[in-house]
């Protein structure tokens, strides 16, 4: 998957970029939260589905002090970058566990 545009290549940072997407703050790229900082165990049968057809590519790590990141409070958040069988957009799965409950957020970016 090739990232063709210069606002998503200015923001290289994985972070910042998902931060960006999550807040929904590019004007040329659209981003839909598919699931928003919730347990596995709450996760409806179309948001089980959307985590289904996922496939990563790449994997990140990022680390904050007891933080949020995209809805989620943790130390460490794992950041899964691949594509869905569903849909034809770039798609991030943000996990982390906080006191035991682990969550997790995801993200179709579209161009």
């Amino acid at each position: 998957m090739e990232y063709a545009s210069t606002a998503l290549a200015a923001v290289c940072d994985i972070g910042t970029r998902l931060e960006w997407l999550y807040g929904n703050k590019f004007r040329n790229i659209r981003s839909i939260i598919v699931i928003g900082a919730e347990s596995i165990r709450h996760l409806s049968e179309e948001q089980l589905f959307k985590l289904d057809c996922f496939h990563m590519i790449n994997s990140y790590v990022i680390k904050k002090e007891d933080d949020y990141f995209c809805g989620l409070r943790a130390d460490h958040f794992v950041v899964e970058e691949g594509f869905s069988e569903d849909v034809n957009d770039v798609v991030y799965l943000i996990t982390a566990n906080h006191k035991g409950n682990r969550a997790m957020t995801m993200i179709e970016m579209g161009l």
